[in-house]
Order: structure tokens, then C-alpha cells, then sequence
């Protein structure tokens, strides 16, 4: 197995409960839960969702998210960004439907605890 599969395996075992169980009608992300865990961005990179965090000025959400590539780095997106559908006129051969997915690493919950 490779190191960054591992290492991805690892965090993913860290991960915690889901952040929201479910959105309220009024939100925009109808029935897409945020869940700490891998997500690949749609151009192809892996991060790990660490924490959603307030931004200490405009009190909106903003998604921590660390690649698991390269020197690791920590990035911060707002939760709309972070979560948003893609431009299909801007992005045509994007294979995925939203900026960021959560990704199926076939952990267990056995694995997890």
C-alpha cells in the first residue's frame, strides 16, 4: 500500500461525526452533509477537511482543508466555495459535479473506532 493511501486511511480514521446531520431546507446544499474526511478537488488533488471555522470578521463559515501532497499545507475556503457546483461553462471537461467530493476510501467503521 502506497504511503499517501495510508496516510489518507489514517486521517480518515481520525475523522469525527458528521459536523451537520442535516441542512434545513433554506441552505443551499440540500441533502450533501459535511463530513470531516478525503475530498477530491476537481482537478484532480486530495485534502483532508480538518474543520469548518468563522471567519472572526464576517462571521461566515470557512472550510480548513490540508493536501495530502506536496508540503501538506493548510488552506482555508469559504464554505460556499468549498461546497459549490461547478461551472460547467467555465470548467466543460471537469469529471466531477462539485468543486470538492467527499471520497469512498473503503473504511470500515471497525477501521474508524
Amino acid at each position: 500500500m502506497s504511503y499517501v493511501l495510508e496516510e489518507e486511511r489514517q486521517l480518515v480514521n481520525r475523522e469525527k461525526d458528521l459536523i451537520d446531520t442535516e441542512r434545513t431546507r433554506d441552505e443551499p446544499y440540500g441533502e450533501r452533509c459535511v463530513r470531516h474526511g478525503v475530498y477530491r478537488h476537481f482537478k484532480g488533488g486530495l485534502y483532508v477537511l480538518e474543520e469548518i471555522a468563522y471567519d472572526a470578521d464576517t462571521q461566515e463559515r470557512v472550510v480548513l482543508y490540508r493536501a495530502l501532497y506536496g508540503e501538506h499545507r493548510l488552506w482555508a475556503r469559504s464554505f460556499e466555495d468549498f461546497f459549490a457546483e461547478l461551472d460547467r461553462a467555465k470548467y466543460p471537461q471537469a469529471q466531477q459535479k462539485y468543486r470538492f467530493e467527499l471520497q469512498d476510501l473503503g473504511v470500515t467503521d471497525a477501521a474508524r473506532k
